[in-house]
């Protein structure tokens, strides 16, 4: 609506031509025609509570829309941000795609010897693990070794707790692709003492199918807990690798 700078128009007018009254009634409804509550135009907050007029099949019509625009350069708790090409969501201080995916990977990671090896981190925030919660990380590669003998551990770490194991084949293994998911389950949140996860992880790789659950890992939830998928071989062997192609920390549907 258009205004004239040079006529005065009283604040309630100018809110009753946008089906606004200053006025605070019980419930404090806004924004629909014959609502009342109070708000602000601009960068402002709404006082009131906010309900979304139904949608309608026109073009610009949704109940709610969101313009493109660059995200925060610091992700803040409880955001909503559009950047033209996806949506994100942000329930802690860690931004997350609308897929609820995170922390992905599509770079190559190798691993090679006994010693432990970092393949892949991922990041839960302190307090964001809730009851009932579930998380599934997902991953797919290519594996290598030597001989049957190599056989490789991949243990998926939370905040320092071993939650679930996935092992390759004892078999010979070129060039091998496999997939693998494992989900986990807030069952009890709390420091080490109290908090508890449950984990399912399942693996393909050749012609293995495998299936592991742990019932019940003592986890601390009250603080910030790395994700990670922590590879160790059998025996050290150039010849012996995983590599990563793609992996992602998602919560489940």
């Amino acid at each position: 609506m258009a205004v004239n700078k040079n006529k005065k128009v009283d604040q309630e007018t100018l809110l009753r031509n946008f089906n606004f009254l200053s006025k605070q009634l019980s419930g404090g409804y806004v924004p629909y025609i014959g609502a009342t509550g109070n708000i602000n135009i601009g960068d402002y907050f709404l006082t009131g509570r906010f309900i979304a007029r139904p949608g309608h099949a026109g073009l610009g019509l949704a109940p709610l829309i969101f313009q493109a625009g660059d995200l925060l350069t610091i992700p803040e708790a409880g955001t909503v941000e559009f950047d033209g090409t996806g949506m994100y969501i942000t329930p802690t201080n860690h931004r997350r795609f609308i897929s609820l995916a995170s922390d992905s990977s599509i770079a190559t990671t190798t691993a090679t010897t006994v010693a432990p090896t970092t393949l892949w981190t991922g990041v839960t925030n302190a307090n964001e693990l809730k009851v009932y919660r579930v998380y599934v990380i997902k991953g797919c590669g290519l594996a290598n070794n030597v001989s049957a003998a190599g056989i490789a551990t991949i243990a998926i770490d939370l905040g320092g707790t071993v939650v679930n194991t996935l092992t390759t084949p004892a078999v010979k293994l070129t060039n091998e692709p496999f997939h693998f998911e494992v989900f986990f389950t807030i069952r009890a949140v709390g420091v080490i003492a109290t908090g508890r996860v449950s984990s399912f992880g399942t693996m393909e790789i050749g012609t293995s199918d495998q299936h592991t659950v742990n019932e019940s890992a003592a986890i601390d939830t009250t603080v910030l807990n790395n994700v990670s998928l922590i590879v160790t071989w059998s025996g050290a062997h150039a010849s012996n690798w995983i590599k990563l192609t793609q992996t992602w920390l998602a919560e489940a549907d």
